[in-house]
């Protein structure tokens, strides 16, 4: 497509990632060639495209990607030509410079913009923010009378980078939010889309389920690289309602791609706070609602009954810790409850793991898996996880073993409980059922597992960072 801007046009192509399939349900969307991140293929793919803009007149082109890693955005500029702008998705990934005013806790991944060299050596500029509407992203360049990018050291950095979306900004560049959404402008559409959901909104935060004194960790870089407190809690909730089900099932086993944000605050000082008050609603500091859950587990994803024999149950931890690598957020990145796993991810993917245990909650820690040999090598293991892996889901093998004895919970004929504003048999209604259970209001027991750094997570254990033991 194109778009025009002061008498110029501007080619804009768009690119997902080639793991469409395997990391969400598309419906009826396929992809196109290969299906493994696979950027020289993905080139093949786009510079026919981009060819053809040239080719109509049109020497400033834009890239729109969202390959979820900004490593492949950097490979695939350089297998291109005719490109001058990524516009990175799907990382999250912060770029910015010293000038630029964070949200307190962020940090800057890279600079804003990464520049780079298409595959005839002429400057790429790469773009990325991180995600939740938190930044509004700013690119000032300049291009020659050829249409090329101007280089990149040159830019003003003062005017380019990303812009932290509150009161503020807000204040700073209109003068009140009043000027900014007055009649006519963006922003007094979006105000006119906020005030007609804000009653559901209201309601959904009023309906509160349970209490915390600590921030509960959803951020991507966190959940996806280690254990998390909110790893624990979600995916002891799912153990808690699929061994109410089937007293057998011995673990839970989710991935960090389905946590889509924390359930509380950062301070201006970044220190990591529970959920705030909300006047509106009532609710109250530590306080977890409705609006909380299902912002955070946005999928629902139902939940499923497994049985793994020892050795599948290995290849599944073995690919929940595959594409752990420095810089990386994979999405197949496991939180679990039930057991604990050692992993090295220095060694070759598939053969990180170390060792396994089942630990029943009430001090009994079962050893199933040391030294790359399984205690007992006929046992099989009855675990819960969420239908979306269980139908090979970001990648996971589920589908290629031989004994899955597979029950979705969703098509049980399940206790309503006490909670309603989710199906039963799905991962938001079991986290608001454990919490009302176990971390109610009134009950004098909120959840209260603070966030540990890597060295001292104690169901995931990267044994190259590892205090544990």
């Amino acid at each position: 497509m194109t778009v025009g801007e002061d008498g110029e046009r501007i080619g804009i192509v768009g690119a997902t990632t080639q793991l469409l399939e395997s990391i969400s349900s598309p419906g009826d969307t396929r992809v196109i060639g290969s299906s493994s991140n696979d950027m020289i293929s993905l080139a093949g793919l786009l510079q026919p495209e981009i060819d053809e803009l040239v080719a109509s007149g049109i020497d400033k082109i834009i890239v729109t990607s969202h390959l979820q890693q900004l490593a492949l955005e950097e490979q695939l500029a350089t297998l291109l030509t005719g490109v001058d702008i990524i516009i990175a998705g799907g990382s999250d990934s912060l770029l910015a410079n010293p000038d630029d005013v964070l949200r307190p806790g962020d940090t800057a991944d890279r600079e804003y913009p990464v520049a780079t060299t298409d595959a005839a050596g002429n400057p790429v500029a790469i773009v990325s923010t991180d995600g939740e509407y938190s930044y509004v992203g700013r690119l000032v360049v300049g291009f020659d009378e050829n249409g090329v990018l101007l280089p990149l050291d040159g830019i003003d950095l003062t005017v380019n980078g990303p812009i932290k979306t509150d009161i503020a900004e807000v204040d700073a560049l209109w003068g009140s939010l009043a000027a900014a959404s007055a009649p006519g402008t963006k922003a007094a559409l979006v105000q006119a889309v906020v005030d007609g959901i804000r009653g559901v909104i209201t309601a959904k935060d009023g309906n509160v389920v349970g209490e915390t004194t600590v921030y509960l960790e959803g951020r991507r870089t966190q959940v996806r690289t280690e254990e998390t407190n909110f790893g624990d809690l979600g995916s002891d909730a799912n153990l808690a309602v699929a061994r109410a089900f089937d007293p057998t099932v011995v673990l839970s086993i989710k991935n960090g791609g389905g946590i889509r944000a924390s359930i509380g605050v950062i301070d201006s000082n970044g220190n990591l706070l529970p959920p705030p008050a909300n006047p509106d609603t009532g609710k109250a500091d530590g306080q977890i609602s409705q609006l909380d859950i299902e912002n955070s587990l946005r999928f629902n994803n139902g939940l499923s009954l497994l049985t793994l024999t020892g050795d599948e149950l290995v290849a599944v931890f073995e690919h929940a810790v595959a594409a752990t690598a420095p810089g990386a957020t994979p999405g197949q990145f496991a939180q679990i409850g039930g057991a604990s796993f050692e992993y090295n991810p220095a060694l070759p993917a598939g053969s990180r793991i170390v060792s396994i245990s089942l630990d029943d909650g009430a001090g009994t820690v079962t050893p199933i898996y040391e030294d790359g040999t399984l205690v007992d090598d006929t046992a099989t293991y009855r675990i819960v996880t969420l239908d979306f892996l269980a139908g090979g889901g970001d990648g996971y093998p589920f589908g290629a073993l031989t004994a899955p004895d597979r029950i979705d919970l969703r098509d049980q004929a399940l206790d309503a409980g006490s909670s309603v504003f989710a199906p039963t048999g799905s991962e938001q209604d079991a986290l608001a059922e454990y919490l009302i259970a176990n971390h109610g209001i009134g009950q004098g027991t909120p959840y209260s597992m603070a966030e540990t750094p890597p060295a001292s997570d104690t169901r995931i254990i990267d044994t190259t960072v590892s205090n544990v033991g």
